[in-house]
């Protein structure tokens, strides 16, 4: 009788973490941008909006992608020339050449991809990907429209 019980209720405890998992993993599956982004307790929001600008994260299944525009500068060179035409030896003579050069801001959408799972009784989030390696993520605080995570001094609040 007592090794019913225990069985049944082993068996109840194990279908209700596992609601309890699919229930966390639905409302961490989704788009999310950072709201507001800490660093030793400290915002450092708009230090996170200007390095990666148009954050988001987004976690589908097992993958998750990370995108953010990235700014590349290149090197423009302009090169002038002044050449004349010797008529004498019908060939070009260039008489001097002028190299000047300027730094143009591009963009363009860096992109992280990779896989994600709930680790340690499914307070935390490991990603995986081959830019970033392994990070871990606690989940302090969850809902369906927001989610608060910290990796060692960061903390990131993340809404949808």
């Amino acid at each position: 009788m007592k090794k019913t019980l225990f069985l049944s209720l082993f068996f109840a405890l194990l279908l209700v973490s596992g609601c309890t998992e699919q229930n966390l993993l639905n409302q961490i599956g989704g788009t999310w941008h950072v709201q507001k982004y800490l660093v030793d307790g400290k915002d450092k929001t708009y230090w996170f909006d200007t390095t990666k600008p148009n954050f988001i994260w987004t976690f589908s299944g097992n993958t998750f992608t990370q995108n953010w525009r990235a700014i590349w500068v290149a090197k423009l060179y302009n090169v002038d020339t002044i050449a004349h035409l010797d008529t004498t030896t019908h060939s070009w003579i260039v008489d001097s050449t002028n190299v000047t050069y300027s730094y143009i801001p591009t963009y363009y959408t860096a992109v992280a991809k990779g896989t994600w799972l709930l680790v340690n009784g499914n307070h935390f989030i490991q990603t995986m990907d081959s830019a970033n390696g392994n990070n871990l993520y606690q989940i302090l605080d969850h809902s369906s429209g927001s989610l608060h995570l910290t990796q060692g001094t960061s903390e990131y609040y993340l809404a949808q």
